[in-house]
């Protein structure tokens, strides 16, 4: 009886174990993305846009990749502050799939630049508003989501007139 017992508690014992493991490794795999803490302010043969550059730095792929950038300008109320906020229109808001980083990728998948063709020069004109960029997506392996936001608190140390150069950095030239 006692072998019956022991067996039992021990087969409990190493499956809570394993499952513990298993989840510990699993929520470990999430994807791992920077925004860039500048705005570049290029201009093409359209007009003048401004673009975010996003990095995807996990070994994997992230799926469903969604971009928000929201305006945010605070005001009081009764009680406390609110923002009033304007979501600010992308070329493109989603990617069904953001590719992993590889030092050896060529065409640097792994970097987004995602833009805007509103004019935030005059769209973000007083020193109390901030620009909030929201990534989100989840990792190709586990599933699991994260989210990722970049706050910019002034308009003048923020936007920078060019492109962003080429590959793995946030420069702009």
């Amino acid at each position: 009886m006692n072998e019956i017992l022991l067996s039992i508690l021990t087969g409990l014992i190493s499956g809570v174990i394993s499952s513990l493991l298993f989840f510990w490794i699993i929520s470990r795999m999430r994807p791992k993305m920077s925004i860039s803490t500048a705005i570049c302010k290029g201009v093409d043969s359209v007009g003048t846009f401004y673009g975010f550059k996003i990095l995807n730095n996990s070994k994997y792929n992230v799926l469903d990749l969604k971009i928000e950038v929201i305006l945010k300008k605070p005001f009081n109320s009764n009680g406390g502050a609110n923002h009033s906020n304007v979501w600010i229109e992308l070329k493109r808001d989603g990617i069904i799939q953001f590719p992993r980083y590889r030092k050896d990728d060529k065409s640097a998948g792994y970097a987004l630049i995602v833009a805007t063709r509103d004019n935030l020069d005059a769209l973000w004109c007083d020193d109390a508003q901030s620009l909030e960029v929201i990534v989100h997506g989840k990792h190709s392996f586990s599933g699991i989501s994260k989210s990722f936001t970049q706050n910019y608190y002034t308009k003048k140390s923020c936007i920078k007139e060019g492109i962003f150069n080429f590959g793995q950095t946030f420069e702009i030239s």
